[in-house]
């Protein structure tokens, strides 16, 4: 997979990267209402889990302000 870069204005360079729609989701619990507040960007995901990035919605609030305050979550798999 190659990925796009692309020019803005010639003064900031993104990436762009495909997202594989087949692994766009993934539900411990498909039945747990998402709450769009309690949702977190994960960078640097290892390969057995799909590397890359990606965002992690918390159910329990007390869970995602730990995650927030201390910059980490381990994710099992």
């Amino acid at each position: 997979m190659h990925d796009l870069k692309f020019f803005v204005d010639g003064s900031m360079k993104v990436q762009i990267r495909p997202w594989r729609l087949a692994d766009a989701d993934y539900l411990v619990d498909g039945n747990a209402p998402i709450n769009l507040r309690r949702v977190v960007f994960v960078g640097g995901v290892p390969r057995p889990i799909r590397a890359g990035a990606g965002r992690v919605a918390f159910i329990n609030y007390n869970s995602y302000m730990k995650a927030i305050t201390q910059r980490y979550t381990q994710l099992s798999h």
